[in-house]
């Protein structure tokens, strides 16, 4: 699937467990930050690309790893793309892709 808008970050449909996102691009975000796009180093990420609900790595829940990820650069953007959990083995991971389907969650960060 090819996006033809990268001015939004809301999260396009792959398939029904698969949702890809603009994560970043070179505008400033809410804190008045610019990350350039050759400022990112996605080295780290592609060893293990996990995609962890608001962030949370460190707790002892195992349902807060919602997904596999995967990150690139395209078009001057920052491309991020989630595969969730298979349906009915995180409860969580389930939530997030309804939530998605029906639009009420619809960026990533």
């Amino acid at each position: 699937m090819v996006l033809t808008r990268y001015n939004s970050t809301r999260g396009e449909k792959v398939d029904n467990r698969t949702f890809r996102f603009v994560i970043s691009d070179e505008s400033k975000d809410r804190y008045g930050t610019v990350i350039k796009l050759n400022g990112w180093d996605l080295t780290n990420y592609e060893k293990n690309g996990i995609v962890a609900y608001q962030h949370i790595t460190w707790s002892s829940d195992p349902d807060v790893i919602i997904g596999q990820g995967k990150a690139w650069k395209e078009d001057g953007v920052l491309m991020g793309e989630v595969k969730l959990e298979p349906e009915g083995d995180n409860p969580l991971a389930d939530k997030i892709a309804k939530k998605l389907r029906n639009g009420t969650l619809s960026a990533t960060s």
